[in-house]
């Protein structure tokens, strides 16, 4: 699954798709955490990072997030036929940029977190869909969410499901595809051939309100020696 995740820099971004505009405001983030706004490339073009809030609601669904459950996360295997995502599949892709996301792992004493980037160093672009629905209040909210995938073999020993991240050309694809071409385009959402590097943190990660770079620097974890053993 995907849970919490960065996003620290939008220059390699930007150089992935040089049609689009940097936001006038950035200020890197270090733990993103569902109910907070991110940014996201959508299909509607424009050519300008849109923000969002992280938990998707159908259109359909009434009484904003307080009412209704907000989706972070979408099954690659299922969201052309859910009826939560099916019509968002083809009208609604957007790209979620990241720098890297958590995972934790049960160890004998505790949960233990861990930071995930890919190892060239390189933006993740993680596949999403998007929303506009009711805030409850009378008043509309963009909402998006997650799709994620079965865990490459390298990942299978910290959770069995990860982000559906893309190829900067599939990338470009999942938002620039007709909408005639979506229900092909979900066999991109497949477990990733990329190299990751999987670092211990900090507990801070674990909670929302901790959005520092603290977050992100390593320390040994629980199955791995220290220098007194």
């Amino acid at each position: 699954m995907c849970g919490r995740f960065t996003l620290l820099d939008l220059a390699d971004f930007i150089a992935l798709f040089p049609w689009v505009a940097p936001p006038e405001q950035f200020a890197p983030r270090y733990n993103i955490a569902p109910s907070q706004p991110i940014l996201m490339l959508s299909n509607l073009g424009g050519g300008m990072l849109d923000h969002a809030i992280w938990g998707f609601l159908p259109n359909w669904a009434k009484g904003g997030p307080d009412q209704a459950k907000p989706l972070i996360n979408a099954r690659a295997e299922t969201v052309a036929h859910r009826p939560a995502f099916r019509t968002a599949v083809r009208y609604h892709r957007c790209i979620i940029p990241a720098s890297g996301f958590y995972e934790w792992k049960q160890t004998s004493s505790g949960r233990q977190p861990y930071y995930i980037t890919l190892a060239d160093g390189k933006p993740m672009l993680m596949a999403g869909l998007w929303e506009d629905s009711h805030d409850g209040a009378g008043g509309e909210i963009r909402t998006a969410c997650v799709i994620t995938t079965a865990a490459s073999e390298s990942m299978r020993e910290l959770h069995h499901r990860m982000p559906a991240i893309l190829t900067p050309e599939d990338a470009i694809r999942w938002v620039k595809a007709p909408d005639s071409d979506a229900l092909s385009l979900t066999e991109m959402l497949a477990p990733s051939g990329q190299e990751f590097t999987k670092t211990p943190v900090s507990r801070l990660v674990n909670s929302p309100a901790n959005d520092t770079k603290e977050c992100i620097e390593p320390m040994p974890s629980d199955d791995e020696p220290t220098l007194f053993g």
